[in-house]
Order: structure tokens, then C-alpha cells, then sequence
């Protein structure tokens, strides 16, 4: 019973740091303010205290602790806060299931005899077409039409290839599944606008250091051999903020207007870490996979005045076009501040972003079995990525419409599990999207739920009687006969009845690092 008192002290402890968090905004009130430093600092240093004797400093959560605590403490205040909380929270959970079963509380022994007895836990029931280990090819794929051929030549991004084989998730059922969930479910609740602003405004923050090193990486003139401290920072970040904080995917939405291919890479990275998560796969593999969602394009300002043009590309533009994977393979072969093994992967995982397991994509026509796993995550979130957004000569699909197609043509060049991983990190209704609500409200979707596409987290915009909205927060999971969603809803949509609030969210899609704090809600 000691951990359980040991618990709720934490825990009150909490409330009481909370309040005075919400007290002064943002979740960032010892920026401002020494009152509370010691005690904040001090509950933090119990909380760390507490899971290392009851799940040990090799466990995964403390280490994940340790790193947020090192790495985000005076950037990401509100992340850091609700990491710490969280995994109390998740203790407190299984001190009390522990205690419910044995009847004894924690069971005697210290660590290794907890863990033990929670092993014990039974599973958590199966999901059909669960992931399978990312080195296993998809045997049904080798022999499939060549339906991916439009597609891969829909949009010109480099696709990469993974590393080792997806290893098992230590830990208990419940930590198991909490880590397949990916950042939703890592993530603090949003019970309010307060919340929701705290957290907006470190995605945004995090993804406006996104697109100053994609911009830093792919202009046209450009220091690659300087840019490796930043690159890999930039990477770091991008993993810490999606594990803590669920608005970092909402950031995917956005275009840059000078050139498309800036907000691409950012995005890219960004979806393909949600996919990385969901598929479980090893930070080691996750560092791998980021960095190279990052350099994906890394070859593509040689070709500008191709991928920029205002038309599609006629077949003999492509295929020069499709030159820039070699250019990017050649660009990492000469970074002096890599390891060797590390440098051979990236370029087979780069160099292999657009291949398709229907063995029509490029530059070597391969087929599922020579794929690299982590070139086919990139490689679906560069075409879902291409597909949701603008481009020179046309413009962008709904996530909904983009969805249903790659649903009903999974034969068009990727694994079905990796395909699945998307759906899973994202829903039917991802976040940043557009919906109206059975009742008429227009709203845009803030967070998903694990297990319920069609029931996320909502931010609503316009009320049913046509009204503005003050930016109340609706959770359809919670009230799902009263409230859910009646159809996917598109800009242009919503330009026939409502004209200049229609022009205002489109303005809000391109990036603007002048303004994108500015548009943060009250």
C-alpha cells in the first residue's frame, strides 16, 4: 500500500501545481514566476523517484521521463508537465488493478516481483490485420497490378528504407498498447480552450523549428555539412513533441507559399513518426526513420524549375524529375558527420522511397520483397501528405477522399499494415480536418480516439444556427447518440454558404510564422 500513498500524494500534489499552472497561462507559470520552482521541481524528482523503484531505471517510461525532463523542461513546459502527470496517472491505474486482484497491494519483492505479477495481466483482446514486423514483405503484393503507376507518378518525393526488424514492446498489456497507440493516446486530456492553447502554441513552436531547417536543408544555396547538430535537434524535437503533445499533428496541415516542398518535408517527418509509433517501432529505428523523412527531398532543388511548374509533368519532365532520388542519395554518401552503418541505411531507406511493392514504382522498379519497411512508411506519408495538400497545378484532396481511395486500392503499392498504420495514427477523420456534425455544426478535429474513428475530439467553428463559434471543445467519444459526425466537409464546401469564413481557414493553411501564434484562440 505504500506505492498507493506514495501515488495520491503525487497526485494531489499535481492539482495543486496545476492550478497554479492555469493561473498564470500556458502552462509555463515558472517562467514567470519562483514561487513554485522548488515544488515543482521537487514533485517531478518524486514522481521520477517513484517509477524507478517500481518499474526500474531501465524501463522504458522513466527513460522517456528522463529524456523529456532533459530535453524540453524550458522549451515545452506544458509537455513536460503533462508527460510527468501522465505517467503517474498510468500508475495509479495499475497500482489500483494490482491491488483489486491481489487483494494485498503491490505484491513484496520490489521491481522484478511487480513485474512479474503484472505480466500476469491478461492480454488485451486481438485486433485483426495487427502490424506485422516491418522486415516481413507483403508475399500477397508481389504480383500486383500496375494500378500505383498514376499515383507514383501523381507526386515526384523520395521514399526511404528501413533498418532492423520492429521488436517487441517490453513492458505490460497496458504499456504495450499504450505505446502501439501512439502520441493520441501519450498525450494529456484537452478539458478546455486554456488547454488547448498551452498546446497549440508549443506545436506550433515546434513545427515553425521544422520549417527553418527544411528551409535551411533545401534552399538553394545551402551548408549541408554544417546542418547535422540541427538536423538531428530538429528530429529529437519533433519525436519529444508528438509523444507529449497530440496538436503536432494538426500542423501537418499546413502549405508554405514560396515553395510547397518546405512544408512537405516537415510534414512528412511528422506523419511518418505517428506511423513509427503506431508501428512500435524502436527509438533507434524511429531516430533512423525521422532522419530520413528528413533528407527524403534532400536532392530535389536541383530539379525546382520541374517540380515547380504551374502543370503536370509530361513523361519525358518525370523522368528526369525522378532523378533527384540519386541526387539525394548522393547528397548523405558525402555528410561527414555520420556513422557509416547509419549513413548505409539511410541511403538504401532514401533511396527507395518511391519504390512500390507492385514493383511500378522508381528508380529501380523493385518489388514488396526488396523494399526497405521504413522507405514504405515514408513513402505513404509522402503520397498522403502530397495528396492533402495544394500543388502548383491542382489543388488539394480531402483527407476523407484520400483515405477512401487508399482503402479501396491497397494494391496500388503499399503494405496493408503500413497502410493500416496511417488510418490507425490519423483516423478516417484526422486531425486539422473538416466535419459537420449531425446537428449542423462545422467543426475541425483536434485529436483522435484509439479504436473510434468517427467519434474525435472536436473544436467547433460554426454553430447550427450559423453563428460563430467561441472555440468550445466537443468530445463525440463522450456523447455519441447526441453529437457525431454526419459527413467529411471541405473548404470549397463550406465557400458556398459561409464565403468569408471559407476564405479565412484557407489562409490559415499556409504557414506564417508571423501570424500562426497570433490566430492561437483566447
Amino acid at each position: 500500500m505504500k506505492n498507493n500513498a506514495n501515488i495520491n500524494g503525487l497526485l494531489q500534489e499535481a492539482e495543486v501545481l496545476r492550478k497554479d499552472f492555469q493561473s498564470e497561462g500556458y502552462y509555463a507559470w515558472y517562467r514567470y514566476s519562483k514561487r513554485h520552482t522548488a515544488e515543482y521541481a521537487s514533485w517531478k524528482k518524486g514522481v521520477l523517484s517513484l517509477l524507478a523503484r517500481v518499474r526500474g531505471e531501465e524501463s522504458r517510461p522513466y527513460a522517456d521521463l528522463v529524456g523529456t525532463e532533459k530535453n524540453y523542461s524550458e522549451t515545452m513546459p506544458c509537455s513536460v508537465f503533462l508527460a510527468f502527470l501522465n505517467t503517474l496517472e498510468e500508475l495509479s491505474g495499475q497500482d489500483e488493478a494490482g491491488a483489486g486482484r491481489q487483494g494485498t497491494g503491490t505484491p513484496a519483492g520490489g521491481p522484478a516481483e511487480l513485474d512479474k505479477a503484472r505480466e500476469a495481466e491478461p492480454e488485451p483482446p486481438a485486433v485483426n490485420d495487427a502490424p506485422r514486423p516491418l522486415h516481413a514483405p507483403d508475399a500477397a503484393q508481389e504480383g500486383a497490378g500496375k494500378d500505383g503507376e498514376a499515383e507514383a507518378r501523381t507526386e515526384a518525393a523520395p521514399r526511404t528504407s528501413p533498418p532492423a526488424a520492429v521488436k517487441p514492446v517490453a513492458g505490460t498489456p497496458r504499456e504495450r498498447q499504450a505505446v502501439q497507440r501512439g502520441p493520441a493516446a501519450a498525450a494529456g486530456p484537452l478539458e478546455n480552450a486554456e488547454q488547448l492553447r498551452a498546446l497549440r502554441s508549443e506545436a506550433l513552436r515546434t513545427y515553425s523549428a521544422l520549417i527553418d531547417i527544411s528551409r535551411e536543408l533545401l534552399a538553394p544555396s545551402r551548408g549541408l555539412p554544417e546542418a547535422g547538430g540541427k538536423a538531428a535537434e530538429a528530429c529529437r524535437l519533433a519525436a519529444g513533441t508528438l509523444r507529449t503533445d497530440p496538436l503536432l499533428l494538426n500542423c501537418a496541415t499546413f502549405s508554405t507559399r514560396d515553395d510547397y516542398i518546405y512544408a512537405h518535408t516537415a510534414n512528412v517527418l511528422i506523419l511518418s513518426l505517428a506511423m513509427g509509433r503506431r508501428l512500435a517501432l524502436t527509438e533507434r529505428d524511429l531516430e533512423l526513420l525521422s532522419f530520413c523523412a528528413l533528407f527524403h527531398d534532400i536532392g530535389m532543388p536541383r530539379f525546382r524549375e520541374l517540380y515547380a511548374k504551374d502543370r503536370q509533368l509530361t513523361d519525358r519532365e518525370f523522368s528526369r524529375l525522378s532523378l533527384h532520388v540519386e541526387e539525394s542519395v548522393s547528397l548523405v554518401e558525402g555528410l561527414p558527420w555520420m556513422e557509416p552503418d547509419f549513413r548505409e541505411k539511410a541511403k538504401k531507406i532514401i533511396g527507395q522511397v518511391h519504390e512500390r511493392t507492385d514493383g511500378k514504382g522508381y528508380p529501380s522498379g523493385l518489388k514488396a520483397a526488396g523494399i526497405e519497411p521504413l522507405a514504405q512508411i515514408i513513402g505513404v506519408a509522402d503520397v498522403y501528405e502530397a495528396l492533402t495538400h495544394p500543388r502548383p497545378w491542382r489543388k488539394a484532396m480531402h483527407p476523407y477522399e484520400v483515405f477512401r481511395q487508399l482503402i479501396e486500392k491497397p494494391q496500388k503499392g503499399f503494405r496493408p499494415d503500413i497502410l493500416k498504420a496511417l488510418i490507425q495514427a490519423l483516423s478516417i477523420y484526422p486531425p486539422g480536418s473538416l466535419a459537420e456534425l449531425s446537428q449542423g455544426e462545422i467543426v475541425r478535429v483536434l485529436r483522435t480516439h484509439e479504436g473510434a474513428f468517427t467519434k474525435p475530439l472536436v473544436e467547433v467553428l460554426i454553430e447550427a444556427d450559423g453563428s460563430r463559434a467561441d472555440g468550445r471543445l466537443a468530445d463525440l467519444f463522450e456523447n455519441p447518440i447526441k453529437q457525431s459526425i454526419k459527413l467529411p466537409v471541405s473548404i470549397a464546401d463550406l465557400s458556398v454558404k459561409y464565403p468569408e469564413f471559407a476564405k479565412a481557414l484557407e489562409q490559415e493553411l499556409w504557414w506564417d510564422p508571423a501570424t500562426a501564434l497570433d490566430r492561437l484562440p483566447a
